[in-house]
């Protein structure tokens, strides 16, 4: 017992300093509110390339081969341990699951909690493999932009076309959501970690099967973590690209709604406006994979858990605060992603309307008057805004529609289950 106190011990010392470092970044995070310089947000970027190279996520100005060696062991090494859960949620050889470290071998829902995780690891496994080849196998990746807006931030010049107010709610929530992905990255690891420890120590009665089940706690969540913030980081990207794309948007509207009477600012609008549709479409087939994902495999597993994290009470304190929490996230992300991506159709319909009324301005520009009909016919083809499958938008209608199947899936559930 002195031994597995002892590891408890070592454990917590270990999470202190990275407690020290979340209760830091909240503290300061106020300030941050309150007054948003470009230099906040140069030395947040600077942190994230930093955590970056610490959590080993690769991309091609990577050269080191110790980092891209470690990536890709680190992600075979995760697959590995993956298939731990589906095991343990497959056997009842009480041997095995000594030997494999089952932490939940005396709950009466040891099979369901196995094959739950399991299935939750698993789509963070598919989301490591794709951030690698994001980063490493597309020739310009979506997140690129966010990278020019730094370096632009840095040189004190204006890459994007974006207006004063926007630029700062863009640069404000940058800055802000770097430190919020940390603070999110530590604090799931750590409360991941401490229901675990919790839900051994109060659970397993042998000394010998509770050593070995810390010791496998210890070390999968080591190597776990990195894929954890890889994860993150790719969500924390995704939200902010969404922030950005919507920031670009409402900047046509708000610039170029009194300027376009002279034809010197149409052409800077068609221009700017040709560019952003191209960027748009480019960012739209990279996170289409991602997201078609998410929306069918996640968005399931998320009604599942949500019902057995409302409805179901589970034999351990510790399971129902991990269901529960898990729900939480999950409807937190889904929401806000919804949010985000709703706002760009809006903005859209009036770029649409603005671009229809500049082609009915007369002008002797043959072929301005051809790109002007160009881009008419692009966004009668296609409205501008976030796009699931390539073909269904992402707006209010959808983000309606979807919270009803999901609610009338979890009443499917209620009502066959709770016979």
């Amino acid at each position: 017992m002195n031994i597995v106190l002892s590891t408890i011990k070592s454990i917590i010392n270990k999470m202190l300093p990275i407690i020290k470092m979340i209760y830091e970044n909240i503290t300061t995070k106020r300030s941050l509110v309150k007054k948003c310089q470009p230099q906040d947000l140069i030395v947040a970027f600077e942190k994230l390339k930093s955590i970056e190279r610490s959590k080993f996520i690769i991309n091609k100005s990577t050269t080191s081969k110790f980092q891209r060696f470690m990536c890709y062991f680190i992600l075979i090494m995760n697959n590995i341990f993956l298939s731990r859960w589906l095991i343990l949620s497959l056997t009842n050889n009480k041997t095995l699951q000594f030997i494999l470290g089952d932490n939940y071998t005396n709950l009466r829902e040891r099979a369901f909690i196995n094959v739950m995780i399991y299935i939750a690891s698993y789509q963070g496994m598919i989301m490591s493999f794709y951030v690698i080849w994001l980063n490493n196998f597309v020739d310009k990746p979506f997140i690129s932009v966010l990278k020019d807006y730094v370096e632009g931030v840095k040189s004190s010049r204006k890459v994007f076309h974006l207006s004063d107010d926007h630029d700062y709610l863009f640069r404000k929530w940058y800055t802000n959501g770097i430190r919020i992905y940390l603070i999110y990255s530590y604090g799931f690891m750590f409360y991941d970690c401490f229901l675990d420890i919790m839900i051994i120590v109060t659970e397993q009665k042998d000394f010998a099967a509770m050593f070995v089940q810390i010791m496998l706690l210890c070390m999968i969540t080591f190597s776990m973590h990195f894929s954890s913030f890889s994860n993150n980081w790719f969500m924390f990207h995704w939200l902010i690209t969404v922030l950005f794309t919507y920031c670009r948007v409402a900047s046509f509207t708000t610039e170029f709604t009194k300027r376009l009477l002279c034809l010197q600012d149409q052409k800077i609008f068609i221009l700017e406006l040709q560019k952003f549709s191209n960027w748009l479409d480019s960012f739209n087939r990279q996170i289409n994979p991602p997201t078609l994902f998410n929306f069918s495999y996640t968005s399931f597993f998320t009604v599942v858990i949500v019902y057995y994290g409302s409805q179901h009470n589970f034999s351990n304190a510790g399971v129902n605060m991990m269901f529960r929490g898990a729900s939480i996230i999950c409807i937190t992300f889904f929401s806000t992603f919804c949010f985000l991506a709703s706002f760009i159709p809006r903005k859209g319909k009036r770029i649409h309307i603005m671009t229809y009324n500049l082609c009915k301005c007369k002008t002797k520009d043959v072929p301005f008057m051809l790109k002007r009909l160009e881009i008419l016919d692009r966004f009668s083809y296609r409205n501008i805004g976030l796009y699931l499958n390539e073909g269904t938008l992402i707006c209010n209608h959808f983000s309606i529609i979807f919270l009803m199947e999901c609610v009338t899936l979890y009443l499917l559930m209620y009502a066959n289950l709770n016979r």
